[in-house]
């Protein structure tokens, strides 16, 4: 598998992770900071997200 399908079964994997989190219910603290551990831990995953495929904003 390549790196952009893998990045994209890692956020897909996330999301469905984030929706099962938050469910059908009013968002608290716990889970947010469940969900902020979610994003931390897809962030973290540094083989996805390469500088060729991601530069940086440019400032204008």
């Amino acid at each position: 598998m390549n790196v952009a399908a893998q990045r994209t079964q890692a956020v897909d994997d996330s999301i469905k992770n984030i929706k099962k989190i938050i469910g059908n219910g009013d968002a608290t603290r716990q889970s947010l900071a469940e969900v902020l551990a979610a994003l931390n831990q897809l962030a973290g995953r540094t083989e996805l997200w390469s500088a060729s495929e991601f530069a940086p904003a440019r400032r204008q």
